[in-house]
């Protein structure tokens, strides 16, 4: 009864452990896509291509589809993102929201893709909270934690979403 007893003890925590390790995993995957694809060259062609990607006042304030994106004399283009750290702060399966730091790289071109020059290491931070919509991850807001003043600027709209930043 003993082996038993710890036996079923020590399955707890490594059923804990691996639906943690999971959870991190698909968070990771979800902010390090959103980066990369949300200023790629084809969110910049099809605008509305972001509607995958955010939704809510988010995407209808940070979108392309309601811009002249097509006017703009250059366009910075992410080619990849990296995941430097990540703090989960809520996680269910409808949302979550973490503190993450992403490293992008990419480059700068004209509309017309003629090809102006690289950039990379560039460090983005700040608190994401993404819903599940139709089985997809998308942005509802995102609050840059660069500077903590920014908290103090953000629009109403975008501190309800964010709540809390610690």
């Amino acid at each position: 009864m003993g082996c038993n007893a710890l036996s079923s003890a020590s399955e707890v925590p490594i059923t804990e452990t691996l639906f943690a390790e999971n959870v991190i995993q698909e968070v990771s995957s979800v902010i390090v896509n959103f980066e990369t694809l949300w200023l790629s060259e084809q969110s910049h062609r099809v605008p509305t291509f972001q509607e995958e990607l955010a939704t809510g006042e988010y995407l209808n304030r940070m979108g392309y589809a309601n811009s002249n994106v097509e006017n703009e004399v250059e366009w910075l283009v992410t080619d990849s993102a990296e995941l430097e750290s990540l703090r989960l702060i809520e996680y269910s399966q409808q949302r979550f929201k973490a503190e993450a730091c992403i490293i992008k790289s990419g480059r700068r071109i004209r509309p017309n893709g003629d090809f102006i020059g690289l950039f990379s290491n560039v460090r983005v931070c700040g608190i994401y909270v993404f819903v599940k919509i139709e089985h997809n991850w998308k942005l509802l807001g995102f609050l840059n934690s660069m500077d903590p003043r920014n908290y103090e600027h953000t629009p109403d709209w975008l501190k309800e979403i964010i709540g809390d930043t610690q």
